[in-house]
């Protein structure tokens, strides 16, 4: 399943259709996967360009608690490879994120049953 597939899957589930949803990738991105993008997603990181600040101002915006330190859940979906997702993974937490990962539709649904997330950054990966 894509990227692509998965945010339309999870926007056109009742449960999960507002979640905020930040993408970020490397890959080139065709007019029409950027526009399908902007029109589903809370915002578009490129992996190529200083992304970190502009996520973490994003997420301050849309996660309920008031301070990183006490910040709820964030929810990366793991396409990417394990070094680049466990970096992330590692830089969230010491922003004082909670992380949960899952690696396919299933899995976020399985994770989604415990908790509704703040914010899902799914990671589109190239082909």
């Amino acid at each position: 399943m894509t990227g692509f597939e998965l945010l339309a899957e999870w926007r056109s589930n009742p449960r999960t259709a507002d979640l905020s949803v930040f993408v970020l990738t490397s890959k080139d991105l065709t007019k029409e996967e950027e526009k399908y993008i902007h029109a589903h997603a809370e915002s578009l990181f490129r992996k190529q360009n200083a992304w970190r600040e502009p996520l973490i101002k994003q997420l301050e915006r849309v996660v309920t608690s008031p301070s990183l330190e006490n910040a709820e859940t964030l929810h990366p979906h793991r396409r990417d490879n394990q070094l680049n997702a466990s970096c992330l993974r590692d830089w969230l937490e010491i922003e004082g994120y909670q992380v949960w990962s899952a690696a396919d539709l299933n899995t976020s649904y399985e994770v989604f049953s415990k908790r509704l997330p703040d914010a899902v950054l799914l990671g589109y990966q190239p082909r």
